[in-house]
């Protein structure tokens, strides 16, 4: 099944009931101590500055930390920038007007977040933020055809025919393989090989490559076909895995120029 990926970057603050016997009523007041909330840092009379924000590394992934840093700029008087993270939120303490701060991507929670931090003298404000891009998941399941391949273009010799994988779920490397084939797409000569193509990271995501081939006059009175192949290598522990495309029409004379 495929997965929903996440990615959960923030701080959460928890707390801690006191007494073996607490009842439900103690259970609903045992809040943790949560931070005063920050004062409305924009405001329309406040000229806009501008506030610098970065993450590395991005793209990240599960169990990686990631240190975003930020600087204000643009500020008469940085002496007195205060900057706020605006997903906790909270003070940001390591600045004021710039520093850093590093949060681990948890293991279980995949997909893309914007980081956003909002700066203040009182008088004038900024506000930036970075798109951290998460990685994705590796998988523990074999790769999968989501969408049949396809091979098209004009079936003369001299011609490009155009072949596209199809959606791949879970793989790490594709490759084509051009064959020449009967009416009825049995294999009568291996015209091709394509280069092996990556997908990256094998996540759960798919992953669509495109190839071609220029049909030769062996070809004529024949047909292409062609199969593909994807794969993750050791230890996966997973074989192979193959699919074919559609047969061209009867390969006829050169192309007419």
């Amino acid at each position: 099944m495929k997965r929903a990926l996440f990615l959960l970057v923030g701080a959460t603050l928890t707390g801690a009931l006191t007494g073996a016997t607490a009842n439900a009523a103690q259970i609903a007041n045992a809040k943790p101590a949560m931070l005063p909330a920050p004062p409305a840092l924009v405001s329309p009379q406040m000229p806009l500055t501008g506030v610098n924000v970065s993450a590395s590394p991005n793209p990240s992934g599960p169990g990686n930390t990631v240190t975003f840093t930020w600087t204000a700029t643009g500020f008469p008087n940085y002496n007195v920038v205060t900057c706020n993270d605006d997903h906790n939120p909270r003070w940001l303490v390591n600045g004021p007007y710039h520093g850093s701060i590093q949060k681990t991507v948890p293991y279980d929670f995949y997909g893309n977040f914007r980081w956003t931090v909002t700066c203040t003298d009182g008088d004038f404000y900024g506000t930036g933020y970075v798109d951290v891009v998460n990685l994705p998941a590796p998988c523990d399941e074999p790769p999968e055809w989501d969408s049949s391949p396809t091979l098209s273009g004009p079936a003369r010799v001299g011609s490009v025919l155009t072949t596209n994988s199809g959606n791949v779920w879970c793989a790490t490397y594709l490759q084509a393989h051009f064959a020449r084939t009967d009416a009825a797409g049995n294999v009568l000569a291996w015209d091709r090989d394509g280069p092996v193509q990556s997908c990256g990271q094998p996540g759960y995501v798919d992953c669509s490559r495109s190839d071609t081939y220029t049909i030769q006059p062996a070809d004529s009175g024949h047909y292409i076909r062609v199969e593909l192949g994807a794969w993750r290598p050791p230890p996966s522990g997973y074989a192979p895995v193959y699919m074919w495309t559609n047969l061209t029409g009867l390969i006829c004379c050169s192309t007419v120029h």
